[in-house]
């Protein structure tokens, strides 16, 4: 790991010599460097992983999509497949900014499982959403059958 940072740190360094004013670690690479936390702060240029882009544009998509399909959120069953860091992300904001669904599933491997009860207690407590949340464990090769049987899913994946 710590080559990596070392080889990391050195491209951060001579992109800002070449002026650049933002580096964006794309790849693995954030989830080696814990999202460039590992990295030695600089004053230039600055770190990004593009992760709060992508959030946006699954935010901004999904309310799109339900527009354009004259569905909404408020009557459906919320699935969230996959809960690392832009599925996550992608989760809060969608319930910090849109109407809340009825009802959310949590869905991803059991190495995830207290992630998801986290994440469960964070959706109430700290967005308000009085809903239920279901964490379901996926077998890694298909989701639960609950997906199936749900009312009105909405899924997103990341």
């Amino acid at each position: 790991k710590e080559a990596l940072l070392e080889e990391v740190e050195k491209a951060v360094v001579l992109a800002g010599k070449i002026g650049a004013r933002a580096v964006s670690l794309t790849g693995l690479i954030p989830s080696a460097t814990r999202h460039g936390a590992d990295l030695t702060p600089s004053k230039s240029p600055l770190i990004t992983t593009g992760h709060a882009t992508t959030t946006a544009c699954i935010t901004l998509n999904l309310s799109k999509t339900l527009t354009l399909t004259h569905r909404k959120l408020e009557t459906s069953t919320l699935i969230a497949i996959g809960l690392g860091s832009i599925g996550t992300s992608s989760l809060k904001l969608t319930i910090a900014v849109l109407p809340h669904p009825q009802k959310i599933m949590l869905i991803d491997v059991k190495g995830k499982k207290s992630d998801m009860e986290e994440l469960s207690g964070y959706l109430k407590n700290t967005l308000g959403f009085a809903g239920s949340v279901e964490v379901l464990i996926s077998t890694g090769k298909s989701v639960p059958n609950e997906v199936y049987t749900a009312e009105n899913p909405v899924i997103i994946g990341a």
